[in-house]
């Protein structure tokens, strides 16, 4: 396990959703919070944060992503993956960019129309959450 993380070792970017694996311009992903079931297969999480050890240190964390079918009454989310990453945040590296996602090859097979979430977390620390939701 990593040891504790500090706030002053990084600073929360961003949480984005995206289902297509392509590239745009910039490095960029296609981000969206609406998908069409029929045509989901894998629903990615690109998890950033900046590295404020950037040019004087290396370090470590593990993050972890987790994905959850949110119900309406809350506590009785399920959850559906849990992603485990250990990071390497390089001094050279002033953004670090964690990309997972969770699916099926086949469209339709595993997503399910519904509101979810996906958790980001550092070194056990809660950084952010993204909602996103599929539809017939």
């Amino acid at each position: 396990m990593a040891e504790p993380t500090t706030p002053t070792l990084y600073k929360f970017n961003a949480l984005r959703t995206y289902s297509s694996t392509e590239w745009l311009a910039d490095s960029r992903k296609k981000y969206r919070q609406v998908y069409a079931l029929a045509e989901t297969s894998y629903i990615y999480a690109e998890f950033s944060f900046y590295n404020k050890k950037f040019d004087e240190e290396d370090w470590e964390a593990t993050v972890v992503l987790k994905g959850y079918r949110l119900e309406a009454s809350g506590p009785n989310d399920e959850a559906l993956c849990e992603l485990v990453i250990p990071v390497v945040a390089s001094r050279h590296q002033n953004i670090v960019y964690v990309r997972e996602g969770w699916g099926s090859d086949d469209p339709g097979e595993f997503w399910a129309e519904g509101a979810f979430l996906w958790r980001a977390s550092i070194n056990d620390e809660v950084v952010a959450e993204s909602r996103f939701f599929v539809y017939e």
